[in-house]
């Protein structure tokens, strides 16, 4: 199978392409896509920028209640080479959630599944969100939380698969949580 090509089209701003990683991580392609597809991904802004590590376009957008499937995570180390435009996903390393993800500038974390890269627009796109980036506070594990100094908005995403169809994607069951117990 070819590997699809995902599209970013930013806002007065750059157009980006992915290739995704199919071959590698296929269940996360096959989420990020459904997710796409879905529209999820469109009017994400882009808010948390760390110098030398990630560009995320959304720290708060994507826990929005359709973009709420949970995937086993499928971590494999980086491709060779630079690190920087990888597209990654965050979070705990046995479970993710696909649309919590990041471009890495080069900081790649290996407890991240690595599911494409981007193949164009990437400078562009680096230059909107890193120059006169704002540090707004320091957050939890001593990574600080950054702003592009201009506003700039995810206004389509969408998955190329040059006609083939991606199943479905295995979601992952969780575990209900223990109701509370109350204390008298």
């Amino acid at each position: 199978m070819k590997n699809p090509v995902a599209h970013f089209e930013y806002l007065g701003g750059p157009k980006l392409e992915v290739e995704l990683f199919y071959d590698r991580a296929p269940n996360t392609v096959r989420a990020f896509a459904a997710l796409a597809s879905a529209g999820v991904f469109n009017s994400f802004p882009v808010e948390r920028v760390v110098p030398g590590k990630f560009i995320q376009p959304s720290y708060t957008e994507y826990d929005r209640d359709e973009g709420k499937i949970v995937i086993n995570a499928e971590l494999s180390p980086a491709p060779d080479g630079d690190t920087a435009g990888l597209l990654c996903l965050r979070g705990d390393p046995q479970a993710l959630a696909p649309a919590d993800f990041y471009f890495s500038l080069g900081g790649y974390n290996e407890k991240c599944v690595v599911f494409g890269k981007v193949t164009s627009g990437f400078g562009e796109l680096c230059e909107r969100c890193m120059p006169g980036a704002i540090k707004l506070r320091d957050i939890a594990d001593d990574e600080e939380r950054w702003v592009p100094a201009r506003a700039l908005t995810q206004k389509k995403v969408w998955v190329d698969s040059f006609g083939q169809t991606l199943p479905a994607p295995e979601r992952r069951r969780m575990p209900k949580k223990p109701e509370a117990v109350k204390e008298d």
